[in-house]
């Protein structure tokens, strides 16, 4: 577990320095670590951060955003609904890549209906939430902005200040 853990770590730190391969390698090494402990790997999730870095840092946003349209498809397909919220995100990330904002906008307030009450308060909402401040600001929706600003950082959030 501490090797995992490590790795993302490192991961992060490379993401953070802008070298996206780096961080790629580390986050598939953490992932072949996950899967040598038994983990289920449907349910990592390292696999949601590899979706999130394709999505941002591709080559490609195109061919990601068909593969996030797949991804989510087959988790709501298996009841996964963290994955479908995960994969959602990450293909709104492309479509804001591609300058398609409206469609960004629509894929996130519709993975938004579609949370799920138990995963409210989880990493997938957060990343769903700073990607719908993103859309928002680049599309000049302060009211939207506003929203999930506060779904982020104000009292909506349990423990917050």
């Amino acid at each position: 577990f501490g090797l995992i853990i490590t790795l993302q770590g490192l991961a992060a730190g490379r993401m953070s320095a802008g070298d996206y391969e780096g961080a790629r390698a580390l986050l598939i090494r953490a992932l072949t670590a996950e899967a040598e402990f038994g983990a289920d790997l449907a349910e990592s999730v390292i696999v949601e951060y590899l979706w999130r870095l394709d999505a941002r840092h591709g080559a490609e946003p195109a061919a990601v955003l068909e593969k996030m349209r797949e991804l989510a498809a087959r988790a709501e397909r298996v009841g996964n609904s963290e994955n479908v919220i995960a994969a959602r995100t990450s293909a709104a990330i492309c479509l804001r890549r591609l300058g398609r904002l409206e469609e960004a906008r629509e894929e996130l307030l519709s993975a938004e209906a579609d949370l799920p009450q138990f995963l409210d308060f989880s990493e997938v909402a957060v990343h769903l939430y700073r990607e719908l401040v993103h859309v928002a600001q680049d599309g000049g929706d302060p009211d939207l902005e506003a929203r999930a600003a506060a779904m982020l950082h104000g009292s909506n959030w349990p423990f917050s200040s």
